[in-house]
């Protein structure tokens, strides 16, 4: 039987979290939190994830992230949203990726304006 999960969840800084860390992990990259100055590196873990997609403006990751993380100024801020989605196995690459896409826009256009 197929199963599906879909999780969106903020991105809090009261308990602990910030964008720069969410993205790095997502994209298994190395990022650099320029506002507490931790370092960030998921570079050896990419063979563990299928797709990434950041909903938003044209920029880097890291940048956008860097910024979500300037613009909040507060201990308790909620500096984004993260959203997880398991698909599965039953569906190929292809159509994963373009059912998750799809899905995600539609998911967080409606947010986007809500907090815009």
């Amino acid at each position: 039987m197929a199963i599906f999960h879909l999780s969106i969840r903020p991105i809090s800084r009261a308990k602990g979290h910030s964008a720069v860390a969410q993205v790095a992990y997502d994209t298994r990259g190395k990022l650099t939190n320029e506002r507490t100055g931790e370092k960030h590196d998921w570079s050896k873990h990419k063979r563990d994830v299928i797709e990434w997609q950041i909903i938003g403006p044209a920029m880097p990751p890291g940048e956008l992230a860097t910024r979500a993380e300037h613009a909040e100024k507060r201990w308790d801020a909620r500096v984004g949203r993260a959203m997880d989605v398991a698909l599965p196995h039953e569906l190929n690459t292809k159509r994963s990726g373009s059912f998750c896409a799809g899905s995600a826009f539609n998911c967080a256009t409606p947010m986007a304006r809500r907090f815009a």
